[in-house]
């Protein structure tokens, strides 16, 4: 008579085996939930970039006489308003501060032309420039916050270990933030040589809750002064500009990034032994 036996195993489980699951579970989720966070944060990176440029150069520009002066003698303004030029340029300079200043008031601006002395802006010219100063106010702003989140998130990105070196932490960023900059300008500037009446048109729909911005010349000095064709200098200029800058943080971010890569190849191949 043959007897079988039956073998009885036992497991024993260690207490803190599930609780130990469990954790790295949490700590997976949240690995995945940070690298989502620096995802969208790179993506706003990239979005904002330009954002910074561009109101940066608008601030710039809209600040600097020297502009205006060129812009006037090119679209003939000098000529067209019967100002003579020192007393344009005053008027361009109290307007500039104008712009730089939550209050005050400009509708009291004198000039003195053809031996008389008389106020420059009629009173629609005066409610569109108190527009065009709020709508620079809230530009200022936009440049303060956009460019107040590129340095922190770059500084942000000194401190994030994800095993990558801090060179090519930095440098993708501002590559990818570059290279979209550049597209995105070529784009607008490319549709601002095609249909500027449009973009224009446009711009100022968007831009204003009036119709102030209708400006007679027969009445109006300040359509006088900045004709459309300023304008269209203005934008191509700070478009040109950001342009610039986009690309040469392109090119520097890309030569750091390869200059990087090379260094590491480098070292790679003086670590690994000759075969013999």
């Amino acid at each position: 008579m043959i007897t079988g036996k039956k073998e009885i195993g036992i497991v024993i489980k260690h207490p803190n085996t599930r609780a130990g699951c469990v954790e790295n579970t949490n700590i997976d989720k949240r690995g995945r939930r940070m690298k989502l966070i620096w995802a969208l944060g790179m993506l706003l990176f990239v979005v904002v970039l330009p954002v910074a440029l561009l109101t940066g150069n608008v601030r710039w520009i809209a600040n600097d006489l020297s502009f205006y002066q060129r812009g006037y003698e090119r679209q003939f303004s000098y000529q067209t308003t019967g100002i003579p030029k020192e007393e344009l340029d005053r008027a361009t300079g109290e307007m500039i501060a104008y712009f730089n200043n939550s209050g005050g008031d400009f509708s009291n601006i004198q000039v003195r032309a053809g031996g008389k002395t008389f106020r420059l802006f009629n009173e629609r010219d005066v409610v569109h420039l108190r527009d065009v100063r709020d709508l620079i106010q809230l530009t200022y702003r936009i440049q303060e916050v956009s460019l107040a989140y590129v340095f922190l998130f770059s500084a942000a990105m000194l401190f994030r270990r994800n095993g990558k070196r801090l060179l090519v932490r930095l440098a993708w960023p501002w590559l990818l933030g570059g290279v979209f900059t550049t597209l995105l300008l070529i784009a607008v500037g490319l549709g601002m040589l095609l249909d500027f009446d449009r973009m224009f048109l446009a711009f100022h729909l968007v831009s204003f809750t009036n119709d102030f911005w209708v400006l007679d010349p027969a009445t109006s000095y300040l359509i006088r002064m900045v004709p459309e064709g300023f304008f269209m200098e203005l934008a191509l200029t700070t478009a040109v500009l950001a342009l610039a800058e986009a690309v040469a943080l392109a090119i520097v971010t890309t030569g750091s990034l390869a200059w990087h890569k090379g260094r590491r190849f480098s070292a790679t191949t003086q670590r690994t032994p000759s075969a013999i």
